[in-house]
């Protein structure tokens, strides 16, 4: 019997075999990708040809037009992330199912469709898309990261669903014209998650819209029925300029130096732009620690081990503590659990009271339509040196929108440790002292615009007002802040 090891590492070779053999790439390309900084970009752009770098260059926006005007045939633009991905995937090991056959296949359907009906089969026709492992595709593996899923349907064997069932996004992907290419890490056109990875923020909005066309809510109970709403998004022409809420720090643990530079851009980036920006005051995001990881895994995750337990394989040191000893811990009493839920309850409503109250202060009447926050307290993860993860999970806490932007990247002569530092906490400490800037340089800097609850339209139209005065504000050569 194989061990988790073995099935580990047979998993892997045979996605690997699953990359045809003119898009291999030679040993010594490996090796010099192994010692550099980064492959994105310059590097393997370097290895394309013309014409899958020039498909490939192309915004989600731009694929579909020329999809859908037959320009591009789908077959070549899936064809060319494909490559693409698949150089990726040799140099990086950022797919965790390589899904080339399936997904080629998918884009001659389309294009026969084209031929024979002179249209597309959605606003999605031939647009490359990767998931997260968790979701179902036709012809492809789900194993969730499980080792103990390789094989079978969600741990199971001989259920028949295995490679054959379809999550319910996924059909509705399908019926829009996307195609799946693989699931894991990597990022061609448009990557699913649980929200939505693009290079623009107008990709987001085709592939939110897009999705709500499918009215989601007649085969999902979860989906609240809720069409695409225009008439949400700001719109110059008919709104006064936003004001926008500035958090540079959750006065826990205070960012690295490369994300309070993005936040410092941000805010005189709106500013420039006439926009308005008051500092945002809320309830402590400090309450939802104790909020958040009770209500979130107070059952003592018990899926997760048993999936574990599945191979046997090892329990990684990132949920480690999740596993003292690597048993499951005790469940939180129903009791205590619902007072969390009523301890949360209690928090949104005086966030948002604080949301409300912002009117006196914005100058114009109106609380800040958004606001605006680190994603993180670093611009990357350096393994086992994360110690504070507030500043995203506070959203979930509230259920609020959030949209990531990337502002810049780390500049080990630009962002350096402050000289007159002095650490709030213990923790805070910590996460300074993790901070090396030789490390992090050319590490991307991020910060979230968060909107109120279930006004996506609103948010995403707010997000493109702040990524075009950050544009409009570096081409005035002031990105140094």
């Amino acid at each position: 019997m194989q061990s988790w090891r073995e099935v580990a590492a047979a998993k892997r070779e045979g996605e690997l075999a699953k990359i045809p053999k003119e898009w291999r790439l030679d040993h010594a390309t490996i090796e010099e990708a192994a010692k550099l900084r980064a492959i994105a970009g310059p590097f393997i752009e370097s290895l394309l040809d013309d014409e899958t770098l020039r498909i490939t260059r192309l915004d989600p926006l731009e694929l579909t037009e020329c999809t859908g005007n037959g320009s591009l045939s789908a077959y070549s633009v899936v064809k060319a992330f494909c490559k693409r991905a698949a150089y990726g995937h040799q140099l990086s090991h950022n797919l965790l199912e390589v899904g080339f056959d399936v997904a080629l296949g998918r884009a001659r359907d389309l294009d026969e469709y084209y031929s024979e009906h002179g249209r597309t089969v959605g606003p999605l026709q031939g647009l490359p898309i990767t998931l997260k492992d968790h979701w179902h595709v036709k012809g492809m593996e789900t194993c969730f990261a499980y080792v103990g899923w390789i094989g079978t349907f969600e741990g199971r064997k001989g259920t028949g669903k295995e490679r054959v069932f379809e999550s319910e996004l996924i059909k509705e992907l399908v019926s829009l014209g996307a195609v799946v290419i693989g699931k894991g890490k990597a990022n061609p056109a448009i990557s699913g998650v649980v929200g939505i990875l693009g290079p623009s923020v107008a990709s987001l909005r085709l592939m939110f819209k897009s999705l709500l066309s499918t009215e989601p809510w007649l085969r999902d109970p979860y989906v609240h029925p809720i069409p695409y709403r225009a008439e949400l998004e700001y719109n110059p022409e008919r709104d006064p300029l936003p004001t926008f809420g500035i958090m540079r720090d959750d006065g826990l643990v205070r960012p690295h130096p490369p994300i309070a530079r993005a936040m410092n851009m941000v805010e005189a980036a709106l500013r420039a732009a006439g926009h308005g920006t008051l500092a945002w005051n809320p309830p402590s995001h400090g309450e939802t620690i104790d909020i958040h990881g009770p209500i979130a895994r107070g059952d003592g995750c018990p899926d997760a081990y048993a999936q574990i337990q599945l191979s046997g394989e090892a329990i990684v040191p990132q949920i480690s503590a999740l596993f003292p000893d690597g048993k499951i811990k005790p469940p939180m009493p129903l009791i205590e659990w619902e007072d969390k839920v009523l301890y949360m309850q209690d928090y949104r409503t005086r966030y948002q009271d604080y949301w409300t109250s912002t009117a006196k202060d914005s100058g114009n009447g109106r609380p800040v339509d958004a606001f605006i926050v680190p994603i993180s307290p670093t611009a990357a993860v350096i393994p086992g040196k994360f110690y504070h993860s507030p500043y995203s999970s506070f959203v979930n806490v509230l259920d609020y929108s959030s949209i990531v932007i990337q502002v810049t990247v780390t500049n080990k002569s630009i962002d350096t440790e402050p000289s007159n530092y002095k650490a709030l906490n213990e923790k805070d400490k910590m996460n300074m002292d993790a901070y090396d800037a030789d490390v992090y340089d050319g590490a991307p800097a991020a910060v979230q615009i968060i909107g109120k609850r279930l006004e996506e339209e609103n948010l995403l139209s707010l997000a493109q007002v702040v990524v075009d005065a950050l544009a409009q504000y570096k081409s005035g050569g002031a990105s140094k802040v």
